[in-house]
């Protein structure tokens, strides 16, 4: 991704994991803690984290567009 990186307005945040608050509007304290022991949880937060973020940030108006993955 350097050279996509590297093209007039593009910035790479990297956003912290979604808090468990967030994750229980959309889930079960249930279903969290089951899915808190399967390995790729981590990930999984920090995809919906860095969703969260970005949609904050365009919602103040400091981006007009993001991509997450």
């Amino acid at each position: 991704m350097k050279k996509q990186l590297a093209l007039p307005g593009v910035k790479l945040f990297e956003p912290g994991p979604a808090s468990e608050n967030t994750l229980l509007l959309a889930h079960t304290e249930a279903y969290l803690e089951e899915v808190k022991r399967i390995w790729y949880f981590k990930g999984a937060a920090l995809a919906v984290g860095g969703c969260v973020e970005a949609a904050e940030r365009i919602a103040r108006g400091e981006l007009t567009n993001a991509l997450v993955f």
